[in-house]
Parts: C-alpha cells; sequence; structure tokens
C-alpha cells in the first residue's frame, strides 16, 4: 500500500510487481517538488487485450508545464526493448510507459488525467 510520510513530507510505496507471478521486494518513495520533473513508470499487460495498440493519454500542463511519454515492450518482462518516444507495441505482451512530468517555470504543475491502450 501506498503511504505518506509528514515528517518527511513524502510518500512511500513497498513492493510492486515485476511479472504476473514475480513480486518485487523494494521500498519507494516519491518526494514532491514544484521545481523538479518527477518520473512514474507504468506496465501494462495485454494478455487479455492484443487488439489494443493504440496510445491514449489526457493531460493538463498548465503554464508552461509539460508530460512527456517513453514506451518500451517485453514479451516475458525480463528483457525489455530500447526506449522510444514514439509507441509501436507489436504483439508484445508488456508495454512500459514512462511519464515524466515537468513543472512550469512558475510553479505549475501538470497531469494525467487519463492514460492507457485501446
Amino acid at each position: 500500500g501506498l503511504a505518506y510520510d509528514e515528517l518527511a513530507n513524502r510518500f512511500v510505496l513497498h513492493g510492486g510487481r515485476e511479472t504476473p507471478t514475480r513480486w518485487n521486494d523494494q521500498t519507494l518513495a516519491l518526494e514532491l517538488d514544484d521545481q523538479r520533473p518527477g518520473t512514474a513508470l507504468y506496465t501494462f499487460d495485454r494478455l487479455q487485450g492484443w487488439a489494443r495498440t493504440r496510445w491514449q493519454a489526457d493531460i493538463l500542463a498548465p503554464g508552461g508545464s509539460s508530460v512527456a511519454f517513453r514506451f518500451r515492450t517485453s514479451d516475458w518482462a525480463s528483457e525489455w526493448s530500447a526506449w522510444s518516444a514514439t509507441p509501436s507495441f507489436g504483439r508484445a505482451r508488456f508495454v512500459q510507459v514512462e511519464a515524466t512530468l515537468s513543472p512550469g517555470p512558475l510553479g505549475a504543475v501538470p497531469a494525467i488525467q487519463r492514460m492507457g491502450l485501446r
């Protein structure tokens, strides 16, 4: 589960999943800083949705802020393709998406409202 550490002003997440049968034994911390970009990594398993090949994202980027995506794929979630700025999924089972959210010059914060494969 995700927890918020008030004393350190950060979010903490224990665990995670690397493949459908392999759980990660790690703890991640997310510290918010309105002057630095933040990065998030998402993994999509296309086992039930091979036809979903179109990437869709609804973002808000006020005041010069921005959101950038990179993509990579894997058949077994153990070896990955090189990162690409252009989504090209083919028939790979797993798709990883890295989202980088960069604040605007006056601290405006971008947001991803919804994203996924269609």
